[in-house]
């Protein structure tokens, strides 16, 4: 739906689409390696929000892009802040399912 309205406003063709999509994966597939470390080096509550965060203003500045080259790179950066959930909410739920093993084996 999202390609449909931008090749009526903008004029872009598939080949087009298909490069911002590039660009976020690309961002996305070599930062994600590194998030890891920096959501537990921030502790996993603050790096997820970070992240979260980061990507949600990120998607807001994509709004004011004006053309292939200015969408591509929002959507690159999109990626960096979208690499950060899923390192952040895994473990985010291995913590929780930790402390509810421990207080299990309590009672």
């Amino acid at each position: 739906m999202a390609q449909t309205k931008l090749e009526e406003c903008f004029h872009t063709t598939n080949t087009d689409c298909g490069f911002m999509t590039f660009g976020f994966l690309i961002a996305y597939g070599v930062v994600h390696p590194f998030m890891g470390r920096t959501i537990d080096a921030l502790t996993t509550r603050r790096g997820t929000v970070v992240a979260v965060c980061f990507q949600s203003i990120l998607n807001l500045c994509r709004a004011f892009g004006r053309g292939l080259v200015s969408f591509a790179a929002l959507r690159g950066l999109v990626g960096v802040g979208e690499a950060g959930n899923f390192p952040g909410a895994a473990k985010a739920v291995a913590d929780r399912d930790r402390q509810v093993s421990i207080l299990a084996r309590t009672i």
